[in-house]
């Protein structure tokens, strides 16, 4: 094996781009490793004492600050910064470091965790909008109907329900639909679609016979009207879209992770009020069936 092949395959393992750099992380000087690129044959012996230099030479904290952030791909100090959950000051500490322990790497790791912990939280729920009032309007093919439109007068545009419409365009998570008492009707979940997609799909869905109401099918055509004595209308089941019954809906922007159970969560607590056909699983429970 050629020294040129050991010092190429060291740069790709240890991700580094400079002679330079190489040198010091393997704790040798620019013309040791000068000189390794030269050797036309290096024996395993001498490439064993290379690997141990690079085993007994201390990890600066710049190496540690380094290698995170090309783990973590940041491009940015304050954001690799923000990522670990220390201060842009901290980080720069770190820089400062010609070895850093066991102990202080242990403790950066501890504290990355709790950070990312508390960005998940941070990022678990949160509301799109709430009982907004629907303003039903027809689609402009006129073959289904929007939960509202950002055309106010044909031709201008709200500039609040523009910004709601683009949320819910770009947005995945919950959303529900609520009767005109502000009851809740129906749940559902927007994970590969967005919840504009979904929610126009579930608005304008048929469901059988899970979402009926008694009717009287009355004469729509110029007809003479006439008594019960004549024609007796009886109220029977007539299966409705959720156009016809939803009043207001909110929407909630959730973590990928945690739709599902946040759907099966609502379903499960409102399970004799809502016209849902699922009763939900919770993601670990549909696991385990599977």
């Amino acid at each position: 094996m050629k020294g040129q092949d050991v010092i190429d395959g060291l740069k790709r393992r240890l991700r580094v781009s400079s002679d330079a750099e190489l040198a010091r992380r393997l704790g040798i000087t620019g013309m040791s490793l000068h000189n390794w690129k030269m050797r036309v044959y290096v024996t395993a012996r001498q490439t064993a004492g290379l690997m141990a230099k690079l085993c007994t030479t201390p990890v600066s904290g710049q190496d540690v600050i380094d290698s995170l952030g090309r783990k973590l791909r940041t491009s940015t100090d304050a954001e690799l910064a923000r990522r670990l959950g220390i201060t842009h000051m901290s980080l720069l500490n770190w820089n400062k470091r010609p070895s850093v322990t066991a102990r202080q790497v242990a403790g950066l790791v501890h504290k990355a965790c709790v950070a990312a912990s508390r960005r998940t939280e941070d990022a678990a729920v949160r509301p799109v909008v709430e009982f907004f009032p629907i303003v039903r309007s027809e689609s402009r093919q006129g073959a289904t109907y929007k939960i509202f439109s950002a055309e106010t007068d044909g031709v201008s545009a709200h500039p609040y329900l523009v910004g709601l419409r683009d949320e819910l365009e770009s947005s995945n998570g919950v959303y529900v639909f609520f009767d005109s008492r502000g009851q809740a009707l129906y749940v559902g979940k927007a994970r590969k679609q967005s919840l504009w997609s979904e929610m126009t799909n579930a608005f304008n869905r048929t469901r059988g016979d899970l979402q009926t109401i008694r009717r009287v099918k009355h004469p729509e055509r110029r007809q003479r009207y006439r008594t019960s004595d004549e024609k007796a209308r009886q109220p029977v089941p007539v299966s409705v879209p959720l156009h016809e019954l939803a009043h207001y809906f909110s929407a909630y922007r959730v973590s990928p992770t945690l739709v599902g159970d946040i759907e099966a969560l609502l379903v499960r607590s409102f399970a004799n009020n809502l016209l849902n056909k699922n009763m939900e699983k919770f993601v670990r429970q549909t696991r385990e069936h599977k």
